[in-house]
């Protein structure tokens, strides 16, 4: 295993701003000491999600996601635990050395060279005489070849096995083979996913090959387009096609166009649009919300020019207003996509279209024909619009979107707010089984809960409520593995705990998320000494009624052969006597 410097890790730990980071994805509300959310490991409409600057955590109440700043970059950016510290330390200027080799890391750096290597057989092959069918589809569609080399196209053979064969022969790992998600296992055996298929690299932000988008060539079959499953490299909903071209041009034109298709963002860029992301074979969600948000805040939907594609952009328009990215709609012509819009019409004509691209409010009424609808049809359509829009997080800019509903429609603002505000106590009051997980308790014994108490009042900074349990109880009260290793940790910390570092004890994430939502927590109880002398008695009492069931079965297999029970029936006296003693203790 890779071995960092434990200082170092504590150094950046420190210095990372937990808000700051997460917030690059997540709209975070201050609310009291700390932020609040809506969570990104999960789908939800009311913010569970909560970070704690002053413990450095996170912790989420509907799914339980919580750990501290290398967590949520693990969980979030889908990186080892190594990766997420490099990153934070490159961040803020702290060096990171490494010692020894961690496996995880290794593995990651085969699959990224496996993918890379994949992409380069495609390629070659796409240049060679097997591939000069797809070379002249290409010209068709008109794209240069200094496009077709810069985004790397290429050529999957029709053939069951070539990928594979090449791959055995430079001998990729069967694991590696088996996470890449370029071959398919059947009870027949093992074949290439991607056959007689123009192939389109899926590169990270920083340019590395993490998967394959491939367009069939054959005409009958029935899946245009097939696209590499999720691996621990690609996630589909956190990926943009061309990201690691255009996030320059992005950046400096302060907004991006966002286009449906591989070939619509060639075609753009090609033209010199170069702002330009493309969704990587899966349908918009709000996880790319967060993904723009990193980037800019203002987008530019220009999907397909049928129905279907303008249905789908004021579907992924409003996606992007509760995110807090402002959407504008550029109208594509009927039935064109922006490919064949490029090549019908030229750069020009699309520039004067993206100029003149409209609000979404005003697009999405255009759109519905709901000046011709009935005053019912009418007021149903407002009412989803307005629903649409409650789950906007920045008061401002929902009262803006509001304000545009009112001027659009010509209705009155208030009426519109009044809809709003019964939508809001709504959805205060029913949340979706969806947005919260289970809410059965982890420790739902009355041992467990007096076990959790203890360690949360050792948790807290009042450092003579820590000492008096420390004087009360051993490290035997623990039976929660959990628990019992975090009262450990809190047994020897005398100074002001640094929350943070205590999930740092715990390499499990489950572990972590349970850690992090204790800590979250450590309101104290008005009586603080009867909690602990109510805790330590529950727990006292555990054994007692352990050894009064034993005594108990003995009496009746005693009494059941005749013998005397007098020893018996003395014990179990005692024993209640002293059980008696801790219960009334307790009240």
């Amino acid at each position: 295993m890779s071995r960092i410097a434990q200082e170092v890790i504590e150094q950046i730990r420190q210095t990372a701003d937990i808000v700051d980071i997460i917030s690059a994805v997540v709209n975070l509300k201050k609310r009291g000491q700390n932020y609040f959310g809506l969570c990104p490991f999960h789908n939800e409409k009311t913010p569970s999600f909560s970070v704690a600057p002053a413990k450095e955590i996170y912790h989420c109440f509907g799914c339980n996601a919580g750990g501290n700043v290398f967590r949520f970059l693990m969980e979030y950016e889908k990186m080892t635990f190594v990766e997420a510290v490099k990153t934070l330390g490159d961040r803020y200027g702290i060096e990171v050395k490494l010692g020894g080799d961690d496996r995880n890391q290794e593995e990651l750096k085969r699959l990224r060279d496996f993918q890379s290597s994949a992409s380069g057989f495609f390629e070659k092959l796409l240049g060679s005489a097997e591939g000069k069918p797809i070379t002249k589809y290409l010209e068709g569609r008109g794209l240069t070849k200094d496009v077709i080399k810069d985004f790397q196209l290429g050529f999957a053979p029709d053939s069951w096995d070539r990928l594979l064969k090449l791959a055995r022969k430079n001998g990729v790992p069967g694991k590696i083979m088996d996470k890449s998600g370029l071959f398919t296992r059947t009870k027949k055996g093992v074949f290439d996913r991607f056959r007689n298929r123009l192939m389109f690299p899926i590169h990270n932000p920083g340019g590395q090959v993490i998967a394959f988008g491939g367009r069939a060539m054959d005409q009958e079959d029935p899946a245009k387009y097939m696209n590499s499953p999720e691996t621990i490299l690609y996630s589909k909903s956190r990926v943009f096609y061309g990201l690691n071209k255009t996030q320059k041009a992005i950046r400096k034109a302060g907004t991006s166009i966002l286009v449906e298709g591989y070939m619509d963002l060639l075609q753009l860029y090609q033209a010199g649009i170069t702002n330009v992301l493309a969704v990587a074979g899966t349908a918009f969600t709000e996880n790319h919300v967060h993904q723009i948000r990193k980037l800019t805040r203002k987008i530019l939907l220009m999907y397909d020019g049928d129905s279907a594609g303008r249905n789908a952009s004021v579907r992924a328009g409003y996606l992007l207003l509760r995110g807090g990215v402002e959407p504008l709609i550029v109208s594509v012509p009927n039935d064109l996509d922006p490919d064949d819009w490029v090549r019908q019409d030229g750069a020009e004509a699309i520039n004067k279209k993206i100029k003149a691209a409209q609000p979404l409010i005003t697009y999405h009424i255009q759109l519905s024909g709901v000046r011709k609808m009935s005053p019912a049809e009418r007021s149903k359509f407002i009412r989803g619009m307005v629903t649409e829009v409650v789950g906007i997080q920045d008061n401002i800019f929902r009262n803006e979107i509001f304000r545009s509903i009112s001027d659009e429609m010509q209705i009155n603002e208030r009426d519109l707010l009044a809809v709003a505000d019964k939508e809001y106590r709504r959805r205060r009051g029913h949340r979706t089984k969806s947005d919260v997980k289970s809410n059965t308790p982890m420790f739902a014994s009355q041992k467990e809960k007096a076990q959790l108490e203890l360690v949360k009042l050792l948790a807290g900074e009042d450092l003579t409520v820590r000492q008096k349990i420390r004087d009360s109880v051993t490290i035997d009260y623990f039976t929660s593995p959990v628990l019992k290793k975090l009262a450990e940790f809190f047994f020897s910390q005398y100074e002001v705990i640094k929350y943070g570092a205590v999930l740092q004890n715990f390499e499990a994430k489950d572990e972590q998320e349970t850690v992090a939502g204790i800590l979250l927590d450590l309101s104290v109880p008005e009586e603080v000494d009867r909690t602990i002398n109510d805790c330590i008695n529950s727990l006292k009492a555990g054994p007692f009624r352990k050894k009064i069931e034993s005594a108990r079965i003995k009496l009746r297999e005693k009494e059941k052969s005749g013998e005397d029970v007098s020893d018996l029936l003395m014990e179990i006296s005692e024993l209640r006597k002293e059980l008696n003693s801790l219960t009334s203790e307790s009240r």
